[in-house]
């Protein structure tokens, strides 16, 4: 068998043979208008479940052909390897012994390329360790689709913050002043929606470019009152990471175990001490209103 089937690779069979996406290979003594054949040619899709691969099917550049196959085999748990790969030829394979084989090689007088080989079909169990998922490739995909987007799209469950000082310095750009910069750093403070209504009108009456600015981010969390019910801290400048790892500065010449006790004691001494403070503020706040 030389190609999966559509169900298995999600294609939409209703719009595979569109003459839009087909291009005409033949040799030129041989072609006549009604033995022309049409081929697909290969369209990027946003995700690599969408990929679809069949045989014969036109491609612009060995580059774009390799980017696509590792797109797949990446999402198909597959570790593939190339045996062949140059300008004139790509073939793909995978684990040593198995029947998955892609061969893609350049159309004679023509600046395409085709696969002339596609046995996508392969036993191997999936592999959780890709070879060909490295670095530069995770850094090249969450470049073209920027990181805010990507958790958007992988993450939706959790909660999305904006760096308050990231958006400052972007903000004071073209909006200076140490009133705009109070109003603006109010704004981002305040606990409850009605208080920040309040800030916003008032840098509206100041500067009306700088609440538009700021306006146009109200659908991402910046603001404190913006925050969920689960949010149980206060700081607002500094994400948590940055914040611990200012603390643990002090620990990490240390040899690992020595590092990880001293850490251990610190977090156990902190969780202490908040510990503490709750019930004492509990306890004050009660007797203070009896």
């Amino acid at each position: 068998m030389e190609s999966s089937s559509d169900d298995e690779l999600g294609y939409n069979s209703d719009d595979k043979f569109e003459d839009d996406n087909r291009t005409h290979v033949g040799d030129g003594r041989e072609q006549k208008k009604e033995q022309v054949r049409k081929f697909l040619v290969f369209k990027l899709v946003a995700k690599a479940e969408h990929i679809y691969f069949e045989k014969d099917m036109m491609f612009t550049t060995p580059k774009q052909f390799k980017e696509a196959i590792t797109d797949y085999a990446i999402h198909g748990g597959l570790e593939i390897r190339f045996v062949k790969n140059d300008q004139q030829r790509v073939r793909v394979v995978c684990q040593e012994g198995h029947e998955f084989v892609v061969y893609l090689t350049k159309v004679p007088r023509e600046r395409s390329y085709q696969l002339r080989t596609l046995t996508l079909e392969h036993t191997c169990s999936r592999s959780y360790k890709n070879p060909r998922c490295t670095s530069s490739y995770i850094g090249k995909k969450l470049m073209k689709k920027g990181l805010v987007q990507t958790f958007i799209n992988k993450w939706s469950q959790y909660e999305h913050r904006i760096r308050y000082r990231h958006l400052y310095n972007n903000f004071k750009k073209n909006h200076l002043g140490v009133l705009i910069r109070e109003l603006f750093w109010r704004a981002a403070k305040a606990t409850y929606k009605e208080e920040f209504d309040r800030v916003m009108d008032e840098l509206k009456g100041i500067d009306a470019d700088a609440h538009s600015w700021l306006d146009a981010h109200s659908t991402t969390k910046w603001a404190k009152h913006m925050f969920s019910e689960d949010a149980l801290t206060d700081t607002i400048v500094n994400n948590m990471c940055g914040s611990f790892n200012s603390r643990i500065l002090k620990f990490r010449s240390k040899p690992i175990i020595s590092m990880l006790e001293c850490i251990r004691l610190y977090l156990m001494t902190r969780f202490q001490e908040n510990r503490e403070k709750n019930v004492r503020y509990t306890r004050d706040w009660v007797w203070g209103h009896v």
